[in-house]
């Protein structure tokens, strides 16, 4: 899959959320395209349209959009 596709994916996912990509602890887990960093969002979070991506060590970061995240790089892990 070429970066294109992944970020039109994790789009996908994420605008209309199904438990089959949440299924791992209820979560969609992400990664950076451009580091090495994951994160991930809740299937809750997601049905709201609420762009917070949790990290592992317990941060978080809020976008105001869906096009901020991806915009940032996050993409499906």
């Amino acid at each position: 899959m070429n970066e294109e596709q992944r970020f039109r994916k994790t789009r996908e996912v994420l605008e209309e959320p199904n438990l089959v990509a949440f299924v791992n602890k209820g979560r969609c887990h992400l990664k950076r395209a451009t580091e090495p960093r994951h994160g991930f969002v809740t299937l809750q979070n997601a049905m709201l349209s609420n762009y917070c991506v949790g990290l592992h060590d317990g941060d978080e970061i809020a976008y105001e959009s869906l096009d901020a995240l991806l915009a940032d790089g996050w993409v499906l892990d």
